[in-house]
């Protein structure tokens, strides 16, 4: 009885993938569908039903830098927002007001529906640590969604705990401003 009940009850995911020049970002659910084969086994097919939100991280202003920690993680925040408010849990699951580096999980509210729960799907993009992947993830956490993670995989985990400052510096694109000072002192050709 259990196996038939959990055919039927939905699983999301964030798909999450990186394109040349910018991020996509999907809020998607899907089921495994058991079909049987020639030989009379059972096979697994995993399809993906519906597409809850779909976005680029391209807008009409900014050609370049969007492919950085810090557009992953817009992108990710931006997508938890518009799946919670397609949902009508934006006003229930506000997420992290200011995002400080520090690892953020929803609370469920006491008397209200439950946070929307969904899974990481990487595709194949390598899930090494400080992966801009996971920049994406903590965007959509900070978002207010409920992804189950660990927070060694963010960047500026080292010794066994996150450093919440690093992490900070790359959310807000302080890496980036680092880089372009030092290109703008120690370049001859006149980087501007």
């Amino acid at each position: 009885m259990a196996a038939a009940y959990s055919k039927e009850l939905p699983n999301y995911g964030l798909k999450v993938r990186m394109h040349r020049r910018t991020w996509t970002c999907m809020g998607m659910k899907w089921g495994i569908c058991l079909g049987a084969t020639g030989g009379g086994a059972l096979s697994q097919q995993t399809g993906s039903k519906c597409s809850e939100e779909r976005i680029h991280a391209l807008t009409h202003c900014a050609q370049v830098g969007l492919t950085n920690y810090s557009a992953a993680y817009c992108v990710g925040l931006l997508v938890a927002r518009r799946i919670l408010t397609k949902l009508n849990l934006a006003d229930t699951y506000k997420g992290q007001e200011e995002p400080d580096g520090e690892d953020y999980n929803v609370e469920p509210v006491e008397d209200g529906p439950r946070p929307f729960y969904c899974l990481l799907d990487t595709g194949l993009k390598r899930t090494s640590t400080g992966s801009k992947v996971f920049a994406a993830m903590k965007g959509a956490l900070d978002g207010g969604l409920d992804i189950p993670h660990n927070e060694k995989r963010f960047v500026g985990y080292a010794d066994k705990k996150l450093d919440a400052e690093v992490l900070q510096k790359y959310i807000y694109g302080g890496h980036v401003a680092e880089y372009q000072e030092t290109m703008q002192v120690g370049c001859f050709w006149g980087f501007t």
